[in-house]
């Protein structure tokens, strides 16, 4: 039986894939709702030590953003999301947070009894037929996109794979001969080619016989030049149409939760690390 790992699967997965796709939603609006968010993030002020730290001014950018960030963002979420979209999608957004913070707060009790156990199993319900009215509502309102650190990062990876298949293939040199190493470690690269050396005669006095010609290999032959990659054209990072993802294994392994807890006890008393 796999343990859960509530940072990874929760904190760093499912929380997170919602909270990206809220702020592709924002970014859709096209209202100043993301920088609306940015300022109110802004605005939050610390609590306790180290509880609540300060945000970023660019918490849309979601960079360099550990687990306990991300924490942070939904434990404060709701007084910064309301408002931001009109009508039922206002509704229908701040009740998901409010069942994500309740899950996260109920799954991270360091003491549970079965009352607690069985609010936790509501929850996982609720929070599963939230999500699915989410995706099939919600998101249909919106025309949302890449966030611009996804289409940079697509981008990035679409250049080095068209990079490595324009790449000539590799080829090198075994030739066998008596210069100096073999041919693929004679000085330049690629194919060796010799011009064969004027022969060495000696003539004796007393046999008058020719001694057996000599060739000798010319080592100082040009340089081969190796052919320059043609520059590759720029791609532009235009982002492509985004949709929610609800098939997810961290998300169906929510629902393992309750009897894990059950079986073996509150999710701090274990770790996942080897």
């Amino acid at each position: 039986m796999l343990a859960p790992d509530f940072m990874h699967e929760f904190e760093l997965g499912d929380w997170k894939a919602v909270l990206m796709h809220l702020i592709r939603i924002l970014i859709a609006n096209k209202e100043n709702s993301a920088q609306a968010m940015n300022r109110r993030y802004r605005q939050v002020p610390t609590f306790g030590r180290s509880t609540i730290r300060r945000f970023s001014d660019n918490v849309a950018g979601l960079k360099k953003l550990a687990a306990r960030n991300y924490e942070d963002l939904l434990q404060c979420v709701i007084l910064v999301f309301d408002g931001l979209l009109d009508g039922d999608d206002n509704k229908a957004v701040v009740s998901l947070l409010f069942t994500l913070a309740e899950w996260h707060a109920l799954g991270k009790l360091c003491l549970h009894t079965e009352t607690t156990l069985q609010w936790l199993e509501q929850c996982t319900t609720s929070l599963g037929s939230q999500l699915r009215k989410f995706q099939s509502e919600t998101c249909q309102h919106f025309d949302t996109r890449e966030l611009p650190k996804e289409a940079q990062a697509r981008v990035r990876l679409e250049g080095r794979k068209s990079a490595l298949q324009d790449a000539p293939p590799a080829t090198s040199s075994r030739g066998r001969g008596r210069g100096r190493g073999r041919g693929s470690r004679a000085r330049g690269r690629g194919s060796v080619t010799s011009t064969p050396a004027a022969t060495a005669t000696t003539q004796t006095s007393s046999t008058s016989t020719i001694t057996p010609s000599l060739t000798l290999p010319n080592l100082e032959h040009p340089e081969i030049q190796q052919p320059q990659p043609q520059p590759q054209p720029k791609l532009r990072a235009t982002a492509k149409k985004k949709e929610f993802n609800l098939h997810l294994i961290k998300l169906h392994a929510l629902g393992d939760y309750v009897s894990f807890i059950r079986r073996f006890g509150t999710t701090d008393s274990y770790s996942t690390q080897p």
